[in-house]
C-alpha cells in the first residue's frame, strides 16, 4: 500500500483527527515526523478520501512490509507563508 499524503492538501478535520489520533502536531507532520499511531490516522485519512467507511481497525491490518510512504510538499511555517495567508 502507498500512503501519498500531500500535507498541504489536508482539509482542518483531518489534520484534528490526525492529531487526536497520533499525538502529534501538524507542525511535526510537516516536518516529516511520524510514529505507528501517525502511520495508521494518515492511511485512515487517505482510505476515507474514497471509503468513509474505513477505519482506524482497517489500517491497523496492514502489514508493515507492504507500506510505502511518501509524503510530497511541505506546509509553509507562519514565517514563510505568503503575505495575508496567516490570518483566521
Amino acid at each position: 500500500m502507498r500512503v501519498d499524503i500531500d500535507v498541504n492538501t489536508l482539509k482542518l478535520g483531518e489534520i484534528e483527527f490526525f492529531e487526536k489520533e497520533s499525538g502529534l502536531s501538524f507542525e511535526e507532520l510537516a516536518q516529516g515526523k511520524v510514529n505507528t499511531a501517525a502511520l495508521i490516522a494518515l492511511i485512515t485519512i487517505q482510505e476515507r478520501r474514497t471509503n468513509p467507511s474505513y477505519s482506524m481497525d482497517d489500517a491497523r491490518q496492514i502489514e508493515m512490509g507492504s507500506i510505502e510512504v511518501e509524503m510530497p510538499g511541505k506546509a509553509p511555517s507562519p514565517e514563510t507563508a505568503p503575505e495575508g495567508d496567516s490570518s483566521a
